[in-house]
């Protein structure tokens, strides 16, 4: 069995941006980014490889931070489902931040204080945000 390993999930621009870092070390193991298209199936092959590399797997998870912002529905459904079945399955801490179009989104300088900007939360009260756009009837 490997170290505890956190995950960092991050909504980039067109692509999610994922980090496995040991929390207690404060050091990044790996880190990747997958175009918003790719999410099915890479997220979870990509996250498996990286784990594998690390000499973990999914139950050397500790915690996951979702660094969430407006996107594409799909891609932050999807990212949020990837975090409930994760919550649901494993005995995992889950942590979100909602940044909105803030460009303090990823980590600056001090892992402790960045990863206190997260409210812990259960993986039933996490909800997908997605760009507002009215419907209109032609």
């Amino acid at each position: 069995m490997g170290n505890k390993v956190s995950i960092y999930l991050l909504f980039k621009e067109e692509k999610l941006s994922v980090k496995l870092i040991n929390y207690l070390e404060k050091k990044v193991l790996s880190q990747f980014e997958i175009p918003f298209l790719e999410i099915v199936p890479k997220l979870i092959e990509l996250v498996e490889l990286k784990l594998v590399e690390n000499q973990s797997d999914f139950s050397d998870i500790d915690s996951v931070f979702l660094a969430q912002r407006e996107s594409r529905w799909n891609s932050n459904r999807l990212v949020v489902a990837f975090v409930k079945a994760l919550g649901l399955a494993l005995p995992i801490n889950i942590y979100k931040g909602d940044f909105g179009l803030s460009g303090q989104l990823d980590y600056q300088g001090n892992w402790d204080n960045f990863f206190a900007s997260f409210e812990k939360v259960s993986w039933k009260e996490l909800e997908p945000l997605y760009n507002k756009c009215p419907i209109i009837n032609t």
